[in-house]
C-alpha cells in the first residue's frame, strides 16, 4: 500500500497524466478496502484472543475448584503418598498451563501495541483477570503441595511413634501389675524396690518419646481433616493419661515398698534386740 501511494503521488504530479481525479478515486477505493480488510483481520484476531483467554479462564476456574474441593489431607501414610503423587502431576500440568498463559498475555499485549482495536479495553480487562486467576490458582496449588509434602513425613513418624509408645505402655503396665504386692521378707522387698527404681527410670526416659508424639500430633492436627484432628487429639489424651497413670502407679508402689522395707527392717531390728536380750540372759545364768 505504501508503494502504491507513492506511485499514485508521482503519477498525479506527472504532466502526461490527464485523469488525475479518477486516479485519486481509485486509490481512495483501494485504501478503503485495505482499511476494511485490516479492521476485519484485527477483529478476527481479537475474537481468537478473547476465545483463547476464555478457554484458559475456564481451565483455571476448574483447577481452582478441584483444589478447593480436593479430599482432605489424610493422616494415613499410604493414602497420603497417593494424594501427594496425584497432586504433583496436577501441579506439573498447571505449571505448563501457566506458561501458556504467559504466551497468551505476550501475544495479546503485542497485538494491542500494533493495532487500533475497538475491543482493546475488553482484552486488557480479560488479560488482568487471567493474570490474577493464574496467580491465585498457582499459589493454591503450591500451598497444597507444600502441605502434602510436610504431612507425609509427619504422618509416617506419628504412626510409627504411636505404635511404639502404645506397645511400650502395654508392656510397662503389665510389668507393674506383675510385681504384685510387697514380699514377705526383707530381701524380696529390696529386690522388688530395685526393680521398681529401674522401671521408674525407664518411665522417666520415655518422656522424650511422649513429648515428641505430642508435638508431631499437634503439627499433624493443623493440616489434616477436622475429624482426623479430633481422633488424634483423643488418642494423645488417652496416651498421656496412661503415661501419667504409670508414673502414679509406680510412685504408689515405691511408697508401699519403702513402707514395707521400713517395717521389715524394724521387725528384724526388734528380733535382733530380743535375741540379744535372750543371749544376755543366758550368759548371766551361766555365770551364776
Amino acid at each position: 500500500m505504501e508503494t502504491l501511494r507513492q506511485m499514485c503521488g508521482h503519477l498525479s504530479e506527472a504532466s502526461g497524466v490527464k485523469d488525475k481525479y479518477a486516479l485519486k478515486e481509485l486509490l481512495a477505493d483501494v485504501e478503503t478496502k485495505w482499511n476494511d480488510l485490516t479492521e476485519l483481520l484485527v477483529q478476527q484476531v481479537s475474537l481468537e484472543a478473547l476465545s483463547e483467554i476464555d478457554g484458559m479462564l475456564k481451565y483455571l476456574d476448574k483447577a481452582e475448584n478441584e483444589i478447593n474441593t480436593a479430599e482432605s489431607i489424610s493422616i494415613d501414610p499410604e493414602t497420603l503418598s497417593i494424594q501427594l503423587r496425584e497432586h504433583k502431576i496436577f501441579n506439573t500440568d498447571l505449571k505448563g498451563k501457566r506458561n501458556a498463559v504467559k504466551d497468551i498475555i505476550d501475544k495479546c499485549t503485542h497485538m494491542l501495541r500494533e493495532t487500533a482495536n475497538s475491543q482493546s479495553d475488553e482484552i486488557k480487562f480479560r488479560l488482568d483477570t487471567i493474570t490474577q486467576q493464574a496467580d491465585l490458582v498457582c499459589q493454591l496449588s503450591a500451598d497444597r503441595l507444600h502441605q502434602l509434602e510436610a504431612a507425609l513425613p509427619l504422618a509416617t513418624h506419628y504412626g510409627e511413634n504411636q505404635t511404639e509408645v502404645c506397645a511400650w505402655l502395654d508392656e510397662m503396665e503389665a510389668e507393674l501389675v506383675a510385681q504384685g504386692e510387697p514380699g514377705l521378707n526383707l530381701e524380696q522387698v529390696k529386690k522388688q524396690h530395685d526393680n521398681l527404681k529401674a522401671n521408674q527410670q525407664i518411665i522417666e526416659d520415655r518422656k522424650l518419646f511422649i513429648d515428641d508424639l505430642n508435638s508431631t500430633g499437634l503439627e499433624l492436627m493443623d493440616i489434616c481433616a477436622e475429624q482426623d484432628a479430633v481422633d488424634i487429639q483423643n488418642r494423645l489424651l488417652d496416651i498421656n493419661k496412661r503415661y501419667e497413670g504409670l508414673k502414679s502407679k509406680a510412685h504408689t508402689k515405691s511408697r508401699d515398698l519403702t513402707d514395707a522395707k521400713r517395717k521389715l527392717t524394724q521387725e528384724a531390728g526388734d528380733t535382733l534386740d530380743h535375741l540379744k536380750d535372750e543371749l544376755d540372759g543366758l550368759s548371766n545364768c551361766h555365770q551364776c
